[in-house]
């Protein structure tokens, strides 16, 4: 018995190592011949992964909303992107890649589905059995407040991991230094395990609708989410757009040297960390809503895009790139902030999940087509000017497409008793916002911070 689980064991690894061989003589070869550069596999890779992930998402959408699956969801998608990072260096050769770059790809969308799920049950159990004008204001204090925080705390990361990456670029080994940083990021994924792990509850006793595959495209009855898609999807295009441009051009045409390319990725990841809460501070003072910060985001996009432009064949001074960077920055940081928020408050009770899977999808396909027209053509004019039409579209989007945060949140039917939900019931198993003081404490001091500065914007005037 042992002989045949030996003689298996090498038949499996001779067959693993012939393959390999093969795969490996394809890529030097046939594939070879079509002089595709490292960018454009990554585009061809990231576009296969989001294609996969479509008919995956339409399956799970309905058990991210009813079940207790959805919690397994997310912890299956960060061990997804764990496994597939931490081999990156064992094979030592390139054809493995599109295989990693295809199923991180498609764990990250599923991840940023989860969290866009776990925002909207986090602002409905703050709202409670409130309704009114309060509740508007409740779900914009609420909503922009957990919302940009993560904003935050993810720019930290991203400037945590292009250092590190920086740093190991250095070093002549090319291989072992990306593998080095592949297992540090599924080390980091792994870390995320442990939030699956704590989120983990007993399922509500309640009787689940059967599977149907229409659950996930459930955003269509619903005029606002629908814009909201439509907007989110041209400015994922456009953000990705002005920052690989602007990556590839820094370092191909005006030579710039890696560590002031590095200290752009820094400013830019680093800039909505300290300037989205002070800006959330600007919105409850004139009053604004998601949707108007989309289109602030939005008009900034078009200013660095158009200005880049127009300059594009001299010589950017440092000033001047990590000026428009910070304005970049601050843009992108608005734009990925409000644009969940807005999606979150045009989503009903009961379907954050499908509508988070839309959006996660959405997301992740724009910025992929963002990084793919950036590597698919040499300078910056067709990538700066896909963007700015981007942008510019994405506002009329917006604006004459009557997309309303007050609006979506009266059409998602928020603040009212449906679909056999309790009245001041939360989302969470086990948690009632009637008898808790945490959630309606926490979002009655947001509307005293919101009047306070009215009141103090009154008396200065």
């Amino acid at each position: 018995m042992k002989k045949v689980k030996l003689g298996s064991i090498s038949s499996v690894l001779a067959f693993l190592w012939k393959l390999e061989s093969k795969l490996t003589l394809l890529f030097n070869g046939e594939l070879a011949d079509l002089h595709l550069s490292a960018l454009n596999w990554v585009a061809i890779s990231w576009t296969a992964g989001t294609v996969i992930t479509a008919p995956l998402l339409i399956l799970s959408a309905h058990f991210l909303d009813h079940g207790p699956l959805h919690h397994l969801q997310f912890g299956v998608s960060a061990a997804l992107g764990a496994l597939f990072c931490l081999p990156t260096g064992f094979f030592r050769s390139v054809w493995p890649f599109p295989l990693y770059i295809s199923a991180i790809s498609s764990g990250a969308t599923f991840g940023l589905a989860a969290h866009t799920r776990h925002l909207g049950l986090m602002i409905r159990g703050a709202t409670g059995n409130i309704a009114g004008d309060e509740l508007f204001t409740m779900r914009k204090s609420a909503g922009s407040r957990i919302s940009v925080y993560g904003t935050a705390a993810g720019g930290i990361g991203a400037a945590i991991i292009s250092s590190f990456a920086y740093r190991m670029a250095g070093h002549s080994d090319k291989f072992s230094n990306l593998w080095i940083v592949s297992i540090f990021s599924g080390i980091i994924w792994l870390v995320g395990i442990a939030h699956y792990l704590s989120g983990i509850r007993p399922p509500a006793a309640q009787n689940s609708p059967k599977w149907s595959a229409s659950h996930a495209f459930a955003p269509r009855k619903y005029p606002h989410a629908v814009g909201t898609l439509a907007g989110v999807f041209l400015s994922s295009f456009a953000t990705m757009c002005i920052f690989a441009a602007t990556s590839i051009h820094l370092q191909g045409k005006l030579c710039y040297e890696a560590h002031d390319i590095l200290y752009t990725w820094l400013i830019y990841f680093l800039i909505p960390t300290f300037s989205l809460p002070l800006l959330r501070y600007l919105q409850l003072s004139i009053k604004s809503d998601a949707m108007k910060m989309q289109v602030a985001g939005l008009l900034a996009g078009a200013v660095t895009s158009g200005t880049g432009f127009y300059f594009q064949n001299r010589t950017w001074h440092r000033e001047h790139l990590f000026f428009f960077t910070m304005v970049q920055g601050v843009a992108a940081g608005i734009l990925h902030t409000y644009g969940r928020v807005l999606l979150v408050d045009c989503s009903p009770a009961g379907k954050e999940g499908a509508f988070s899977a839309c959006f996660a999808w959405v997301k992740m396909a724009g910025t992929c087509a963002g990084f793919t027209i950036a590597t698919s053509f040499s300078g910056v004019t067709i990538p700066f000017s896909c963007s700015f039409l981007a942008s510019i579209l994405g506002f009329g989007v917006f604006v004459f497409g009557n997309v309303s945060n007050k609006g979506g949140v009266v059409g998602a039917g928020h603040g009212k008793e449906e679909e056999g939900l309790l009245e001041g019931r939360s989302p969470v198993n086990g948690f009632d916002t009637r008898r808790s003081s945490h959630w309606k404490g926490s979002a009655r001091a947001a509307i005293n911070l919101e009047e306070e500065i009215r009141s103090s914007s009154q008396v200065s005037k």
